[in-house]
């Protein structure tokens, strides 16, 4: 078959142009699978965050458990509060 020297010069360019892209997509996704991710510090950096949140979650966590038995030894229930609006 004979194709049309534009139409193998299309498909000839693109296939050069997409191959580096396409390369690079799997080399990237490998590293991700692998856990080699490649910004170490932004990975660290949202591991600390997370831990931090975490830490914030469980300390309200502990807040709330005391005012509820607080709220409980003095016989009152959480539903007789007044109620915030929540914006």
């Amino acid at each position: 078959m004979d194709f049309d020297p534009l139409v193998t010069f299309i498909v000839g360019t693109f296939a050069a142009l997409a191959l580096p892209f396409l390369v690079y997509g799997v080399v990237s996704v490998v590293k991700q699978v692998a856990g080699g991710s490649e910004d170490g510090d932004a990975t660290a950096r949202r591991d600390r965050e997370v831990a931090a949140l975490r830490q914030r979650v469980l300390e309200l966590e502990e807040r709330m458990e005391f005012t509820e038995r607080l709220l409980a030894r003095e016989g009152r229930a959480p539903e007789a509060l007044p109620q915030q609006e929540q914006a």
